[in-house]
């Protein structure tokens, strides 16, 4: 049985090998087609907030889905998550722990406030909502 040692100078000479490859980049004027008019937006806060907690699609649309912020409600998008709609803003608490989908009606969302792993920028849920 070989030594794990055996095989280092092997890898060593393959790590050496891939490094020295070339990698092609695009050109700018290619990048620029491919994102079209696609601007950098911000998508959410930088600091210990912003973390997505749930996420739920509609079966058979693929630009419709929910998303749960741990700290920040409930934001729709109806365009593939080019622009999002808050959902959430008269209740008690902003935690979003879970979502689901009524099987029987896709327009009927199901959440469970709180999150599993609390942090100090977040609220306790207090109970499930329709």
């Amino acid at each position: 049985m070989k030594s794990p040692r055996s095989a280092f100078p092997l890898a060593l000479a393959l790590f050496a090998l891939l490094a020295a490859t070339p990698a092609r980049a695009q050109s700018p004027a290619a990048i620029s087609a491919a994102l079209g008019d696609i601007e950098w937006r911000h998508i959410g806060p930088v600091n210990m907030g912003g973390r997505v907690s749930a996420i739920i699609g509609v079966p058979g649309d693929p630009r419709t889905f929910w998303v749960g912020a741990a700290n920040g409600g409930v934001w729709k998008t109806t365009n593939g998550g080019v622009t999002f709609e808050h959902q959430w803003d008269d209740e008690n608490t902003y935690s979003v722990g879970a979502l689901t989908l009524a099987p029987s009606d896709h327009n009927v969302l199901w959440l469970g406030a709180g999150e599993a792993d609390p942090r100090n920028s977040v609220s306790y849920g207090d109970g499930v909502y329709r």
